[in-house]
C-alpha cells in the first residue's frame, strides 16, 4: 500500500501533465479548411482545431471577423448567418454515410462533399445590429451588451428539445 505523500505527489503530477497538455492543445491555431455561401445571406465555414469554451470561440470569431470578411467575403451582406462546423474526420461521401447525420455542400464539385453535423457556433446578425451567437447545440446564446461584456442567455425552447431528443 502506498503511502497518502506518494498518493499526493502522484496526484499532482498526473495534474500538472494533464494541464500541460490540455495548453498545448489549446494553442493549436484554427485552421479554416473550407468556406461556403449555399445561399444569400447563409454562409458555412470548416475549421479545424477551433476553441473548447463558449466564451473562446465567440471571442474567436470577434477576433477574426475582419479576415473572414477580408480573405473569404464573408460575409457580404448585413442581414446573415454564419455557422461555424467541424471538419471532424473531414470530407464524406454521402453515398457510402447515408446513416451518418450529414451537412453537404452543393458547391463542391467532389464526391467527398459532406461533414458531419456538428455545429460550433453560429453567428446571426439581425438588420437592427443585434450580434447574437450560438454555441453548438448547448441551448445557449450569446449577445455583447453596450460594455463591450459577453452576456449568456438560455434558449429555452433549444434546451428543452435538445434534451427531448437526448433521452
Amino acid at each position: 500500500m502506498k503511502s497518502p505523500k506518494i498518493k499526493i505527489k502522484i496526484f499532482v503530477l498526473g495534474l500538472f501533465v494533464f494541464v500541460a497538455v490540455f495548453n498545448l492543445w489549446s494553442l493549436r491555431p484554427v485552421k479554416i479548411i473550407y468556406t461556403s455561401r449555399q445561399m444569400e445571406g447563409s454562409n458555412d465555414v470548416v475549421v479545424n482545431h477551433f476553441p473548447l469554451t463558449d466564451r473562446d470561440r465567440v471571442h474567436w470569431y470577434l477576433d477574426h471577423k475582419e479576415e473572414l470578411l477580408e480573405v473569404y467575403n464573408i460575409p457580404r451582406s448585413t442581414d446573415f448567418d454564419i455557422v461555424i462546423w467541424d471538419v471532424a474526420d473531414g470530407f464524406v461521401n454521402l453515398e457510402e454515410n447515408y446513416k451518418h447525420d450529414l451537412y453537404c455542400f452543393s458547391d463542391m464539385k467532389v464526391k467527398n462533399n459532406c461533414i458531419e453535423k456538428n455545429m460550433f457556433l453560429k453567428i446571426k446578425l439581425y438588420k437592427y445590429g443585434k450580434e447574437v451567437f450560438t454555441v453548438g447545440y448547448s441551448g445557449y446564446s450569446y449577445a455583447v451588451d453596450k460594455e463591450g461584456k459577453l452576456v449568456a442567455e438560455r434558449d429555452e425552447e433549444l434546451f428543452h428539445k435538445m434534451r427531448r431528443t437526448k433521452g
